[in-house]
């Protein structure tokens, strides 16, 4: 796959699918991908702006996860 297919998320978003990605491998957690959507939205994610963002474009962010991704205006 190359990078041009990689789907553009926010910074924020990406700093986010770090924290999951690290907290998996630190705490040696299945990779569920379906808890990361309930962590964020049906249990109020702490942070909304995140929770709105995964709601609102849950498709581009199961992508970003499972594939990679671009931080837009990098």
């Amino acid at each position: 796959m190359s990078n041009c297919d990689l789907p553009e998320v926010p910074k924020y978003i990406a700093g986010f699918i770090e924290y999951k990605h690290r907290f998996n491998e630190e705490f040696k957690v299945e990779g569920n991908f379906a808890n990361i959507f309930i962590d964020a939205i049906s249990y109020e994610y702490p942070n909304e702006r995140i929770a709105k963002y995964i709601s609102n474009n849950s498709d581009t962010f199961a992508k970003a996860y499972l594939i990679g991704y671009h931080i837009k205006g990098e």
